[in-house]
């Protein structure tokens, strides 16, 4: 699903369900005319379980990829939070190192903003873009370790070299969390699959319900269909992380913070 746009995977789903209404309301009108005695109260028992189940799972899938959501927006945050905790503890450091830590810390903050850019332009995978930015993450994170090391075995002070060493351990660890809840963290091909059959059978079971009915069609069809498809592609859209991003917000209030204390 990832090879099309939001936008396709609507009208498909749309099309879909109104498709799926439609060859249930034929087979139940073709099956009351060969067999007047099958009615629609017979129908309807399987009709509600199955709808039920449809509802069951959407609730369930919602349930995961708006999660994950708000996880992301939680790690951006408390990456932020760690990335100043790192920009405070440096003042521990001598004066040459500690305006050294502070300036790749912009430029770190800086780079952790243009990810999801560079997420959406490998169009969801790791790719080139992303590979890019994490290179120039990766060798931060080396320099500010190196200068951590370096003034462990150089002073006397190692408690507060130790704080500013597990503080850098913090804030690599949540970038692997953040890149693990972004990219390789997705719904299972499995619970898609068992999704879209519901939806579909269920969708057959309507209209196979109205057939049987002797009713006409539901003029509400086309109505059902784009809620059904509006829903199906939100998940999509919540499953995706180049489509509904989380907001960077954090990690610019933090670069402005840093960029004041440095003017201090």
């Amino acid at each position: 699903m990832d090879s099309l746009s939001i936008w396709v995977i609507l009208l498909l789903t749309t099309a879909l369900v109104y498709l799926s209404v439609e060859v249930g309301y034929r087979m139940g009108a073709s099956s009351l005319q060969s067999n007047r005695n099958e009615k629609e109260s017979s129908v309807s028992a399987t009709v509600g379980s199955v709808l039920g189940l449809t509802a069951f799972v959407l609730a369930f899938t919602f349930g995961i990829v708006y999660q994950r959501y708000d996880e992301k927006k939680d790690l951006v945050r408390e990456e932020a939070t760690a990335i100043w905790t790192v920009h405070q503890r440096s003042d521990f450091l001598p004066e040459q190192d500690a305006q050294e830590v502070k300036g790749m810390l912009l430029k770190y903050a800086r780079l952790h903003t243009v990810l999801p850019a560079a997420i959406g332009k490998d169009h969801g995978k790791k790719g080139r873009n992303v590979e890019d930015v994490l290179n120039q993450t990766e060798t931060i994170e080396k320099r500010l370790w190196a200068i951590a090391v370096k003034n462990s075995q150089s002073t006397s002070a190692l408690d507060m070299v130790s704080m500013f060493a597990d503080s850098l351990n913090d804030m690599a660890v949540l970038e692997e969390m953040r890149i693990a809840a972004s990219i390789e963290t997705r719904i299972n091909g499995a619970i898609w699959l068992t999704l879209f059959i519901l939806t579909f059978s269920g969708m057959v079971a309507l209209g196979y319900q109205t057939g049987v009915s002797g009713s006409h069609r539901s003029k509400a069809s086309p109505i059902l269909a784009c809620s059904f498809g509006l829903v199906l592609t939100l998940i999509s859209a919540l499953d995706r992380p180049d489509t509904i991003t989380v907001p960077q917000q954090p990690l610019f209030d933090v670069m402005r913070q840093m960029g004041a204390d440095s003017l201090r």
